[in-house]
C-alpha cells in the first residue's frame, strides 16, 4: 500500500478539512475512492496510518452529505 506522509497530527488534519469547501471535499473523496488511485493511506505526525478517504468521509457526513465509498460499483 502506498502512503502519503504529513507533518500534521490527526487532529490538525481534521481541522484543516473543516476549512475546505464541500465541493472540494467531494472531489477529493471521489479521487481517493477511485479504483485507479493507488495512494490509499495517510501517515500523520502522530503515527496514525488511515485511509485518507475515511477522514474526508467523516467530515462530509458531519456536513449532511450522503457519501458511500466506491460509488462506482
Amino acid at each position: 500500500m502506498a502512503v502519503d506522509i504529513t507533518d500534521e497530527t490527526k487532529r490538525e488534519y481534521r481541522e484543516r478539512l473543516k476549512t475546505l469547501e464541500t465541493k472540494v471535499l467531494l472531489s477529493s473523496y471521489r479521487t481517493y475512492t477511485d479504483f485507479g488511485y493507488n495512494c490509499e493511506g495517510l501517515v500523520t505526525a502522530d503515527g496514525v496510518i488511515t485511509p485518507r478517504w475515511k477522514y474526508i468521509e467523516e467530515e462530509l457526513r458531519a456536513r449532511g452529505e450522503k457519501v458511500t465509498p466506491f460509488e462506482g460499483l
